[in-house]
This record gives C-alpha cells, structure tokens and sequence, in this order.
C-alpha cells in the first residue's frame, strides 16, 4: 500500500466504505459513502473488494502527493481533477508514480 501525503485536505474529504450492516437496533446507523454507485465502480474498476475502503470527496478536492507507485480510479462527481498538470478523466484506471501530485480544480459536474 503506497503512502499518500496531504498537501491541501480539501473540504469534506474522508476516507469510508459502503457502511455497517445489522447494527440499527443498537441505535448504529449504516452510514457510509454518500455515492454508494460510484463507490462501487471505483472497487470494480480496481479489481478490489466492494467493501475496500477509498477516499470520498466533497465540493473541493484535497491535493494529494504519492510516496510510491499506486493505481487510482476517478469516479462520481467531476471536480477538474488533475495529476501533476494532466486533465483526469473519470472511470479511468491510471498509475501513479512516486511525487506524482493529484490535485483539482474545480466542481464541473
């Protein structure tokens, strides 16, 4: 697993799952990720579990530099996200390098 520094945190960035399960009689709601869709496409797109954990983010997004190499997967709502100064596009695996930066610009969509 690859080491992420954060540069910028961004607004609202957290790291979740899809939530916890059978727990609402002891008062413990499923909480989870608010796009539960593309949380799941994200794991697929990865070839991880649906259950892996991965970092959901909010109307502005965080600046992030990579520690090593690592693949990562954009998917949900377009914040203008770009890796060093190259435009991402959404549902697209790409490999990171160490230093790489990932950052964005912007609510699109």
């Amino acid at each position: 697993m690859t080491e992420i520094e954060v540069l910028q945190p961004g607004l609202f960035s957290t790291i979740q799952d899809l939530g916890r399960f059978g727990s609402m009689a002891y008062g413990v709601p499923m909480s989870g990720a608010m796009d539960k869709y593309a949380a799941t496409m994200a794991n697929l797109l990865l070839q991880n579990s649906a259950d892996a954990a991965f970092l959901e983010i909010t109307l502005s997004g965080p600046k992030l530099q990579f520690r090593g190499s690592a693949e990562i997967v954009l998917t949900g709502g377009d914040l203008s996200p770009m890796l060093n100064t190259k435009p991402l596009l959404n549902n697209h695996v790409y490999l990171v390098q160490q230093g790489d930066i990932l950052s964005f610009a912007g609510r699109r969509a």
